[in-house]
């Protein structure tokens, strides 16, 4: 239960594989790490389910992000600002993001 006496489910991503978290860079996962250590359930949700080792794919996810920032008009950065230091690993411009949203939605 959390502070307002809900339930919490933890429910971590999978698959894709650039969503699961268990692929993003070594210190990214010791920055969650730090944010998590206050909650024995954090901790543990850490160690199951972000710790083990993946394949790094920080570059498909800033992609994937960038690209659903164009279709729902949203800032992937500004919501989760820890990632801001990888941005400029996208394999694709910005600009590519915003013509194909335009051309398959508008």
């Amino acid at each position: 239960m959390d502070k307002l006496g809900k339930p919490v489910t933890f429910n971590p991503l999978y698959i894709p594989e650039h969503t699961n978290c268990q692929n993003l860079p070594d210190e990214l996962k010791e920055k969650i790490k730090e944010l998590y250590k206050h909650d024995s359930r954090l901790v543990s949700l850490y160690n199951n389910f972000i710790s083990p080792k993946g394949e790094n794919k920080i570059k498909e996810l800033i992609d994937f992000n960038l690209l659903l920032d164009g279709y729902r008009g949203t800032d992937f950065f500004k919501t989760f600002p820890q990632y801001r230091d990888y941005k400029h690993l996208s394999l694709a411009p910005t600009t590519l993001h915003k013509r194909v949203v335009h051309k398959n939605f508008l």
